[in-house]
C-alpha cells in the first residue's frame, strides 16, 4: 500500500527486488506479474506482485539475506498502513491447479 506519489519508487524497488531474488537463486525466472490499483474502500494505491521461489525455503533464505533485506527496508518508507491491510504484505500459496 504505497503512500499517495510513491507508486513509480515502489515500482522502481520492486524491479530491483526481482532482480536481487533471481540473481540470488531465491526467485525462478517466470516473470513476476505486478498489478496496480486502488485498495476496496479507496483509500490509497494498492500494489501486488506475484513472483514464483525457487523452493519452499527460499522465502527463509530471502528474510535472511542483507541484500533483500535492505530492499525491503526501502520498501517500508514507501508504504502505510491503512484499515484494508499492513503496509507490505508476504503472503505464500502454492498452485493448485490451472483454471
Amino acid at each position: 500500500r504505497p503512500r499517495a506519489g510513491s507508486v513509480d519508487a515502489l515500482l522502481d524497488l520492486i524491479r530491483e527486488h526481482r532482480a536481487a531474488n533471481v540473481e540470488l537463486g531465491l526467485a525462478t525466472d517466470r516473470p513476476e506479474e505486478v498489478y496496480v490499483g486502488q485498495d476496496q474502500d479507496g483509500a490509497g494505491p494498492l500494489v501486488v506482485t506475484i513472483f514464483q521461489w525457487v523452493d519452499a525455503e527460499a522465502p527463509g533464505r530471502a528474510h535472511q539475506h542483507p541484500r533483500i533485506g535492505a530492499l525491503w527496508e526501502k520498501m517500508g518508507t514507501l508504504v502505510e498502513d491503512r484499515a484494508m491491510g499492513p503496509g507490505m504484505a508476504f503472503p505464500h500459496f502454492s498452485a493448485k491447479e490451472t483454471l
